[in-house]
């Protein structure tokens, strides 16, 4: 039986994985149970618990940390009642670490309420195994 050479090797070019499919549905529970703990502390008021789900890396847009926390305190403590929902929620690993938690929000208290506002939070693990919020943002989700 003769044998022939293969002229040219057929190469099928390799794809990468994209990376919110390999990360481990753990992680996601995680993340989403992050999510949920602020969204609590937030509607009961409970600025110990609300405060800590911001990393200390946090830095609000317009003001410094310091004001943010007092401001918080006066919008969140100061309020008679909150409840806060969200639906629709989306997680996106992203390649830094972060992890892109993008939302509609209900925000009804005493004084304001908002339905179906776009929000997007944006989070790391730190040290103590926490996930923990590094930016906040109003509005569509950023492009990544």
């Amino acid at each position: 039986m003769p044998v022939h050479p293969v002229d040219e090797l057929t190469a099928v070019p390799a794809r990468p994985v994209d990376e919110v499919a390999v990360v481990p549905a753990r992680r996601v529970d995680d993340v989403t149970k992050a999510v949920e703990a602020w969204r609590q502390a937030w509607s009961a008021r409970d600025m110990k618990n609300y405060l800590a789900a911001y990393s200390e890396t946090f830095t609000p847009q317009g003001m410094s940390r310091k004001a943010w926390i007092a401001n918080r305190h006066r919008n969140v403590g100061g309020r008679k009642s909150i409840e806060v929902q969200i639906s629709n929620q989306e997680v996106q690993f992203q390649g830094d670490g972060r992890v892109r938690v993008s939302f509609l929000q209900d925000y009804v208290s005493d004084a304001v309420r908002e339905t179906g506002q776009p929000k997007t939070l944006d989070l790391v693990m730190e040290d103590d195994g926490q996930w923990r919020i590094v930016a906040e943002r109003q509005g569509p989700p950023p492009e990544s």
